[in-house]
């Protein structure tokens, strides 16, 4: 039995798209789950913890086509979901 997703962080939202992201776990692994309003496109499971060239490449393996596309918008929401991550799974 494969073990269901669960959401860590809220949804985030891609500066100039319609796109949003969100991560959370499959089991023990980190996953990303990318949104088109509010239908989901795509779950990717991330092999490294947390890396964000990883994020960003998963983003752009769910996302064919960004009109009006900024590395560094995008690099910039990655650090905040990250950042997010990490304090929602971090013991008190």
């Amino acid at each position: 039995m494969e073990a269901e997703y669960q959401a860590i962080t809220g949804l985030h939202l891609l500066p100039r798209t319609s796109y949003l992201v969100e991560l959370g776990k499959i089991g023990d692994r980190w996953a990303l789950r990318v949104f088109r309003g509010k239908t989901e496109i795509g779950t990717t499971p991330l092999t490294t913890d947390l890396n964000q060239n990883e994020i960003f490449n998963a983003i752009q393996t769910n996302i064919t086509w960004m009109p009006m596309f900024s590395p560094q918008d995008m690099f910039s929401t990655i650090s905040r979901l990250v950042q997010e991550a990490r304090s929602k799974t971090s013991g008190p």
